[in-house]
């Protein structure tokens, strides 16, 4: 793997955050951003983050302010008729549409979920709140429907149709369409094609809607021909006549992030008013209502072109699986043998196809001529030949520009020049400037930015804003080396919101580097490599344009002003503005404008090999280095894909541009419009078509190329099921000395592992949030270098080397093979677990925001940037520190089911959004993980889809938001693609990670995929680390990485590391320290040999997770290693308590904590700001309370105390006890407190409060004394309060000078209380004391059964004495037995009832 080279320089994009706006809730909707000072990182506090509002509940409800102005700014108006809109915010509608209760991707305001399954957001209902007098009957009937997407009801009840008349001011009509993750929208649906609103036949307004197949000879001659989904249905038709023969306007709301045909609502007189509201997320929709009012002007723009044919577009012929061609192969987009066969088995037993899921592809034939670039080419040079034929195709062709959007006032726009410096003090020449704009190798261009000065001018009546989109038009003709479309975004700014008759002057960024074109071929100067972006010479136009549309008719008038002119010849003045420049020579950028380094060509076939390619068992071909898919490859040997080129002179004969370009086919097919006979451009001869058997039928040995590389490793560690990977086990290899460009003979020598030691270690949680695993590593002990040490040093620093040096083999290998959803932790250098979350347009379960798509659609960086920052809020508040966003792939086709994730068709426009939103999470620390890298712009067959482009298509069209996003956005992370590219799978591909991301844009930032052998199929972790920075996403491990030790089973069975002399497995000892993997020896022994480039390449991975962990939230402001412990805390009941669990002597001076505790007894709190504790207990009892210590608004640490809360006043040990009082028996007891003492104070009163009292018969003093007899049964609580106080002699502490007790003395009167429970019995109850136990009693029965028998004897001898006795005799007896009576009675008490008798001195 290629040593990286760092960014030369930083130009961090100039975004404006708005601070301002987050800290008030985000209230000043929409109102223009203030600038604000950054609360993330800082120069003064590098590496620590905070948040910027004190609890998640606040953080939410800014996002969902945020939210609704998104939509207030993204919602695009497409059509206004008569100025159908505004409208009064009282008019009386109906809502209709079945999904106008269920909008796709809407959450309820004030849910705070990403959920959206149980519907967000009425249209109803937000209209109904914000005043509308909307129809209740229309509503509750939808509120019971439950049809599919364009199932429309448009017959009705009649009480429904009754309603009309009294909510007829409008109809407002919902229309969704939706998508999703595995998800593409249908290119063929169960409708049959129909009429449209404008009396069309759908297969006549159409080129090529999909049709059954062709049908047997003698059935009907006309097969069956179907809709696909973005069409309008019948029922949506018929909904819409209906309206419009029941309302005084019909207004259409889209619920949708894909493109739609929609051409005949554009032109249909029976619709007023068209806006798009995409998928509005939680809060969004309640925009709408001001938009329709005017509240809010409209001022979105268009994404994508809306097309008015999709069938007719270049992609259509190449998409999804192809079925919507009806194409005549085995499966549209399956990949065959030679034999014919999909799965890739000969006769002879080989299998070449080495995916159980079989290979697939999808050849982008359009170039760099995707969406509004083809359209608006094609239409100017179309205008070349024919103006009218041109102006004529554009009106049937696009329904809406790229960038298109209405507003309800107008605008101007006048330029202020070219500047070379974003001061605006130098302008740049109009001429002869080649020299300014020229970079080498080694010398950067003088000039690599422009800036354009813009005065927007209000020319309505109706404030507003304006998106001012900037469009180079370079020099093409026939003789040109590369393909250029006739306009080409390459920059844009928006104003802020300008009253009737103002002005605001804006400046647009213009890189130079995105106004050339690439060039695969270009030698660069002094050196064999290939590939450049080059400028030819001519004239350079910069239109400034509301949209991509630029009107050939338009000329500049004497005053000054734009004009177009229609067929009529009828000018009216056109908002637009222009600048020229000139090159006097073609010239070429040869060093990235960013990065500094030196670009290359990477994709294009035979240029700049790698290395990569021969795999030792077939014939060495050159086919994974280029991503065309040529002729070569072919079983055939001429079937290689369409290349679209603007060259009118390209012919099915002549194929040759110049020396080293060719078109790859030359296949002429028809094009609309059919009345065009004059050659238009090579559009004609080129454009793409369906797939044959002869297209997708490969030479074996370029199939089992491909195969070769997704099995590749270096030993067998996958231990699940895949037939693909034990087909190919014997493509293990010691790569060594294989010449690979990740080869390696040693390692730097300074290099060394810990030895560590065998630990069943646990895996807190970063595999899928699994929670804590057990797993087998060996780790290290007693590292000196923390993980806190590392942060903000940079990736070359010398200290990463003996910081990585501290640990373990296995510990760099966790950090690839568990980072499902976070980083593991690895408890040696104090790093904690972190926790990623999914996006992009959620916050996992949290929160669901706007589409990206219509994030885009405001064209507002600013708006972006600030979503990013209520992300990295969120996120930090709710403990997770990455986020798998933003979304970055391109809108190809309509079609594509995500593409309500990825912000637009254009590079430029999906750059800039990327850009601003990654600096806004990543401000507060958050990391982002850009996705899907790369060309992941279908869900069909994308397990396994091989995606052909040229190299000029990826750099200008697929690349460029992962490039703006990775470098001005400084994406420290991102997501790979399942795709390939070039045949290689995006997760192995080393031309992509390392000598693009890497060597050429500068970029540190690791990446995390799900496309590896153990879930799709694709790669093993072996090459995931040998291209670079990449990290398996799992959730359930079934490989790892060669030299790991196994995790399940503490075994070795693919090696591992080991110090010079240790014995190997196999016996043998290991001459050289280093990473020892088992190879095949003779014989069938398995050997151990020493892998240098296993070493190297898994360390250099664990680097690159590494750094940037340490300079994110994932270093935790540097408080992983802070240990919180809990203790004894003390109270008294009653008494004002003053304690603290304070740790700000822990924490840095630029950090503050937070405090908050859980359990604590009733009458305390704790002061979130200091951590004191305080209050007044009320109850007394030991307490276990956690307290959690937020250290800079989010770091969390916690500690449990032991509080024990004493009673203020107690019964002294002598007194009697208050549970057996007795009703007629003297009670006395003793009060005490240890809290105010006579020690401490002169006069210590106890006394009853206020409505308490004691039993009937007893008193208590002021003394403390409870006494008397107890007249009444029962159980009696009462409060006591003592109250403790100096006398008043003038000096401090009263007489004496006495001191503070634990009330803390002085003059005032101090008080305590407690309350007691006093129990007295009625005389003769029997209460058992809970002290006697049943040998007790027994033995005192017996004693009472001897006492009986003593007195049955006496009772006898008195009876003998009565009946000879005299009367004295008798009375002396008779006091004996009364004695006897008393002795039993006495003992009997003894048994039933324990009385302390005891006497304190009165």
């Amino acid at each position: 793997m290629a040593k990286t080279k760092q960014a030369g320089k930083k130009k961090a994009l100039a975004f404006v955050a708005c601070a301002a706006t987050l800290a008030m809730g985000l209230s000043a909707l929409y109102a223009p951003a203030a600038a604000f000072a950054e609360t993330g990182s800082t120069a003064a506090t590098p590496n620590k983050y905070y948040t910027d509002f004190n609890s998640l509940e606040d953080a939410l409800a800014a996002a969902e302010k945020h939210t609704e102005k998104t939509i207030a700014e993204g919602a695009t108006l497409l059509k206004n008729k008569d100025e159908a809109l505004p409208m009064s915010g009282t008019a009386s509608v109906t809502v209709l549409g079945e999904r106008a209760d269920a909008l796709t991707g809407a959450a309820a305001t004030g849910s705070f979920t990403s959920d959206t399954s149980g519907g967000g957001d009425t249209v109803a209902g937000v209209l109904e709140e914000a005043g509308f007098n909307v129809n209740p009957t229309v509503k509750k009937y939808y509120e019971v429907q439950t049809a599919d997407i364009g199932n429309e009801d448009y017959t009705f009840n009649g009480q429904v149709k009754n309603s009309f008349r009294l909510f007829n001011d409008a109809a407002i009509v919902v229309l969704s369409r939706t998508g999703g993750e595995g998800s593409d929208a249908s290119r063929i649906t169960s409708e049959k094609a129909g009429t449209n609103l404008l009396d069309e036949k759908d297969t006549d307004s159409h080129v090529a809607l999909a049709q059954d197949a062709p049908s047997p000879e003698g059935a009907k001659a006309e097969p069956d021909t179907y809709k696909h989904y973005l069409m309008l249905t019948d029922s949506e038709r018929e909904l819409l006549k209906l309206a419009e023969k029941n309302f005084k306007k019909v207004i259409v709301v889209l619920n949708t992030s894909n493109a739609m045909e929609i051409k005949e609502l554009r032109d249909w007189d029976g619709v007023d008013a068209i806006i798009n509201v995409d998928r509005p997320g939680e809060g969004g929709l309640a925009a709408l209502p001001k938009l329709l009012t005017g509240e809010v002007n409209p001022s979105g723009g268009l994404v994508d072109e809306w097309y008015s044919d999709f069938t007719a577009d270049p992609t259509w012929y190449n998409f999804g699986d192809n079925n919507q061609t009806r194409a005549t192969a085995a499966g549209q987009n399956d990949y065959m043998n030679s034999e014919g066969k999909t799965d890739g088995k000969l006769a002879s037993g080989q299998d070449v196809i080495g995916d159980t899921e079989g290979f697939h592809g999808i050849d982008y034939e359009e170039g760099i001529y995707l969406g509004y670039k083809y359209y608006e080419t094609y239409y100017t040079d179309m205008y070349k030949i024919d103006p009218n034929a041109a102006q004529q195709w554009w009106e049937d062709n696009v329904t809406y520009a790229f960038g298109y959007g209405l507003s309800y006032t107008t605008f101007s726009f006048k330029s202020g020049g070219i500047f070379t410096d974003a001061s605006l003090k130098t302008k740049l020449a109009a001429e002869n400037v080649s020299a300014l704009f020229q970079s080498t190798a080694t010398e950067a261009a003088q000039v690599e930015k422009i800036y354009l000065p813009v005065t927007v001018t209000n020319t309505g009546d109706v404030a507003g804003k304006k998106t001012v989109q900037v469009y180079v038009s370079a020099p093409y003709d026939n003789s040109s080396l590369v393909e250029k479309p006739s306009v080409s975004l390459v920059g844009y700014t928006k104003t802020d919101i300008i009253k009737p008759g103002e002005s605001q002057t804006v400046v647009v960024e213009v890189n130079v580097q995105d106004m050339a074109s690439w060039y695969s071929y270009y030698a660069q100067s002094g050196n064999k490599t290939k590939g450049a972006y080059i400028m030819e010479d001519g004239d350079y136009t910069l239109r400034i344009m509301e949209d991509s549309h630029f009107d050939c008719s338009t000329t500049l008038g004497e005053d000054g002003l734009y004009y177009v002119t229609d067929a009529d010849g009828n000018k009216t003045v056109e908002c637009y503005a222009e600048e020229k420049f000139s090159l006097d020579k073609d010239i070429a950028l040869e060093q990235d404008d960013f990065s500094g380094n030196q670009v290359s060509s990477l994709f294009t076939d035979g240029l700049n090999s790698n290395g990569e390619g021969a795999d030792g068992e077939t014939e060495v071909d050159d086919s994974n280095f280029g991503n065309v898919r040529t002729a070569d490859m072919m079983k055939d040997g001429k079937s290689g894909m369409t290349s679209m080129t603007r060259n009118s002179t390209i012919s099915a004969t002549k194929t040759a541009l110049h020396d080293n370009v060719a078109n790859y086919t030359g296949v002429a097919v028809p094009t609309k419009p059919e009345d065009v006979t004059a050659v238009v451009n090579g559009f004609d001869l080129s454009f793409p078509e369906a797939p044959t058997v002869a297209d997708l039928t490969f030479k074996d040995n370029v199939l089992d190329n491909w195969s070769f590389w997704d099995n590749y490793a270096v030993s067998s560690t996958y231990t699940g099921v895949n037939d693909a990977t034990s087909a190919y086990s014997k493509y293990y290899e010691n790569d060594d000395n294989k010449g690979y460009v990740w080869s390696q003979t040693s390692v730097p020598e300074g290099w060394t592992q810990a030895a560590g030691t065998l630990t069943k270690y646990v895996n807190e949680g970063a595999n899928g949030d699994k929670g804590n695993q057990e797993i087998w590593m060996y780790t290290s002990t007693g590292n000196t270098i923390k993980f806190a040490d590392m942060a903000g040093l940079s990736y070359d620093d010398p200290q990463w080397e003996n910081f990585l040096n501290q640990l373990t083999y296995d510990e760099l290998c966790y950090i690839n093979t568990y980072c499902g959803y976070g980083t593991g932790n690895i408890n040696s250098i104090e790093k904690d677990l972190t926790v990623d979350r999914d996006g992009p347009n959620s916050i996992n379960q949290e929160f669901q925001m706007a589409a990206e798509s219509v994030l885009a659609a405001t064209w507002n960086t600013e708006i972006a940037e600030e979503r990013g920052i209520l992300v990295a809020n969120i996120a930090l508040l709710t403990g997770f520190q990455g986020w798998y966003a933003p979304g970055a792939d391109i809108h190809r086709s309509p079609f594509s089911g995500r593409n309500n994730e990825y912000f637009s068709q254009d590079g430029i426009l999906g750059g800039y959004m990327g850009a601003a939103l990654t600096q806004g999470v990543q401000s507060r620390g958050v990391i982002c993980y850009t996705k899907h890298i790369l060309m992941n712009d279908q869900e069909t067959d994308r397990g396994c889809l091989f995606t052909w482009a040229d190299e000029q298509a990826m750099r200008e069209n697929y690349m460029k938001n992962f490039q703006m996003i990775l470098q001005e956005g400084g994406s420290k992370a991102g997501m790979t693609a399942y795709g390939r590219i070039a045949g290689i799978s995006n997760t192995n591909n080393t031309n992509l990670s390392v000598e693009l991301y890497q060597n050429e844009w500068g970029s540190q930032a690791y990446f995390v995929t799900d496309g590896y052998i153990g879930w799709n199929q694709r790669t093993n972790p072996d090459m995931m680390v040998r291209a670079g920075n990449q990290t398996i996403l799992t959730t359930a491990n079934t490989e790892y990485l060669s030299g790991q030790t196994d995790p399940t089973t503490g075994e070795q069975p693919t090696g591992g590391f080991f110090k010079a002399g240790a014995t190997l497995p196999d016996g043998t000892t290991a001459a050289k320290e280093g990473v020892y993997i088992a190879q095949a020896g003779e014989g069938g022994k398995t050997v151990y040999e020493i892998s240098y480039t296993q070493w190297y390449c898994v360390r250099q991975m664990a680097h690159g997770v590494l750094y940037q962990q340490a300079n994110s939230a994932g270093q935790f402001n540097g408080y992983s290693g802070l240990e919180v412990t809990g203790g004894k805390l003390s109270a008294t009941e009653s008494v004002s308590a003053d304690l603290s669990v304070n740790i700000d002597s822990s924490v840095d001076k630029d950090s503050f904590v937070k405090y908050s505790a859980a359990n604590l007894p009733t009458g305390l709190s704790i002061d979130e700001n200091t951590g004191a504790i305080t209050g007044t207990p009320v109850a007394t009892g030991e307490y276990k309370v956690d307290v959690t210590f937020t250290i800079d608004g989010w770091v969390q640490k916690t500690a449990t105390y032991t509080l024990n809360v004493e009673a203020a006043i107690t019964v002294t040990a002598e007194s009697d006890d208050l549970s057996t009082a007795k009703v007629g028996t003297e009670f006395y007891a003793e009060l005490n407190s240890s809290v105010y003492t006579s020690a401490d104070y002169d006069s210590l009163v106890y006394s009853l409060k206020d409505g308490s009292s004691l039993p009937a018969g007893l008193t208590l003093s002021e003394g403390g004394i409870i006494e008397g007899t107890p007249e009444q049964a029962g159980t009696f609580t009462f409060t006591v309060v003592l109250t403790a106080e100096n006398e008043d002699s003038g000096d401090q502490g009263g007489k004496g000078g006495k001191g503070k007790g634990k009330g803390d003395g002085g003059n005032s009167a101090k008080t305590a209380e407690h309350t007691f429970t006093i129990v007295v019995t009625a005389d003769g109850e029997v209460e058992v004391p809970e002290e006697i136990t049943l040998e007790d009693l027994q033995a005192e029965i017996d004693s009472l059964k001897e006492s009986i028998s003593g007195l049955q004897e006496s009772i006898e001898a008195l009876q003998t004495n009565e009946e000879g006795g005299s009367g004295c005799s008798g009375s002396v007896e008779g006091v004996a037995m009364a004695g006897a009576l008393l002795a039993a009675a006495a003992a009997a008490g003894t048994v039933i009832a324990v009385k302390n008798t005891r006497r304190r001195n009165k």
